[in-house]
This record gives structure tokens, sequence and C-alpha cells, in this order.
């Protein structure tokens, strides 16, 4: 653009062009640079400070986004897990209470439980038709205790004089029978009957007969629990009872 003459003057002239060239890369050059710097500025700024001259940059949700579906199918991934092993051990334990000619030949789940099914089912009505049969015998039994009372009241007419302070337990479907024969005019028949409270002998009936000289008690009795059905222990209880 300028020169050095011997004269130490300083001389304007016009560029050449080559000269012209180098002064317009070098203009590019520098504006390349300022971008580049610009750009690099605006990245490396730290989180929370103000960007002066250019608007704020959008919140970064996208990656949040991704990590809390993934977070989710994770978690659905082991409830599903813990289901399924779960569901395992309840076949598992089912398959030992049914009989093992019921799951011979049955491999599958579903083959499984639908054979379970149907065995509870028989199992239902089975119950059902032994409920109705029991029903049906304690009714004739209980018509059968009493015509035998009044029969027992007929026949003993005539022989009062074999008639003692005795005992005598019975055992029938779900309870006791106490037959009780006594003379004694002293002989309280509610302190039997507190005996067999005590042992939790539900009183389902009590028929009283009178005979020449005493009485003939028939007790029909419903156990609550099975130990309460205790034939011997009983019988010594109400012979120490009646005495």
């Amino acid at each position: 653009m300028f020169s050095f003459q011997p004269c130490d003057e300083l001389v304007f002239g016009s560029p050449t062009t080559r000269q012209q060239h180098q002064i317009v890369m070098d203009h590019s050059l520098l504006e390349t640079n300022l971008l580049s710097f610009s750009s690099t500025s605006r990245e490396d700024q730290p989180i929370g400070t103000p960007n002066l001259g250019s608007p704020p940059p959008p919140p970064r949700q996208k990656g949040q986004a991704r990590f809390g579906s993934y977070n989710k199918r994770v978690l659905h991934r082991d409830i599903e897990r813990k289901r399924r092993e779960e569901m395992s051990k309840l076949c598992v334990s089912l398959n030992t209470l049914l009989p093992v000619e019921n799951n011979k030949g049955k491999s599958s789940v579903s083959d499984q439980m639908e054979e379970a099914t149907k065995y509870i089912k028989h199992m239902h009505e089975k119950m059902e038709g032994l409920q109705t049969r029991r029903d049906k015998l304690k009714k004739s039994y209980y018509n059968s205790s009493s015509s035998r009372g009044a029969n027992v009241e007929i026949i003993s007419d005539g022989s009062s004089s074999r008639l003692h302070n005795s005992v005598a337990v019975h055992r029938n479907m779900d309870g006791l029978e106490i037959i009780i024969t006594n003379k004694s005019p002293q002989f309280e028949l509610s302190h039997v009957l507190a005996q067999l409270l005590q042992r939790e002998l539900d009183v389902v009936s009590c028929v009283s007969t009178a005979t020449n000289g005493g009485f003939l008690h028939t007790i029909v009795t419903k156990a609550s629990n099975r130990s309460s059905l205790d034939v011997w222990g009983l019988h010594d209880r109400l012979n120490d009872t009646i005495k």
C-alpha cells in the first residue's frame, strides 16, 4: 500500500492486485475467528449466567424425559417379574393340595388351574351331600331318642327295684349322649348340666322320665370342639356328681 523511497519520504501509492487479494483473505480469516470465538464463549458460559445480546438457551428437558421413561420401564419389569414369581409359588402350593392323580399329564399352568377348579367344585358338592345326610341322620336320631324315653317309662313301671344311681355316656355323631338313672330325692339335675357346660358341651335335648321310685334322664349334647368328647373322663366326673 505504501513504500519508502531513498529520500526517506513516505509515498502513498495504489495497492497491487496481489495485495488486494491478501487483504480480502485476512479480512475473511478475521471474521471466521470472531464467529468461532463467539460460539465457543456461548457454549462455555456457566448455567445461570445471562448471555448479553443473545436469547437464553432452552431448558434441557429431552434428556431428563428419556431418563424418566427408562426408569419407568425398569420399574415395570421388576413389578412384572415379582408378580410372575409369586404366581409360580402359588401354583406350586396349590398343586401340593391336590391328589396326585389329578395332576397326571398336566404340565401347563392353565391345565393345572382348570383341574384344580374341577376338584374344588367336586369337593364342594360332596360336602353339601354329606351335610344333607348328616341333618337327616340327626333328625331321625332325635326322633328315636324321644320315642325310646317314652317306652322306658312304660317298661320300667313294674321294675323300680332294679333302678339305682348310675350314669352311662355314649358317643354319637357330633356329641355325647348321657343316660342317668337315680332314685335319690337329693339328686339335682342342675349339677349335671353345670358339668356339661364346663366341658363346652351344648345341651340339645333333655328328657326326664318318672318311674316308680326314681327318674330316668336322657341328655343329648353337641360338642363345640373335639377335645370335649372325653367319654371316660365325663363318665367319672358325673358318677361322682350323682352319688
